[in-house]
């Protein structure tokens, strides 16, 4: 029975009450799964894995402004702002 069970990482044990049963019975820890982990950066993307934390993000949009030069760094800028 799917209902009592809940998947949780970082501040995910929290959850979203109207997606995520209210009283999990069982509660699977998924902060471990390496495929889910990681980061892509190409010319023209940037790809994180879902169990990127926030933290993670904003180090790597910092480390990717500084290096940057040309039309990207505005996009990057707002993606941070609004992140």
């Amino acid at each position: 029975d799917t209902s009592v069970v809940k998947l949780v990482c970082g501040n995910t044990s929290v959850g979203i009450p109207s997606i995520n049963p209210q009283n999990p019975q069982i509660m699977i820890d998924i902060s471990q799964i390496n495929e889910l982990k990681g980061v892509d950066i190409t010319d023209s993307m940037i790809s994180l894995g879902a169990n990127t934390t926030y933290t993670e993000l904003l180090d790597i949009l910092d480390s990717q402004i500084e290096s940057t030069n040309g039309t990207e760094l505005q996009g990057l800028k707002a993606l941070h702002y609004m992140a």
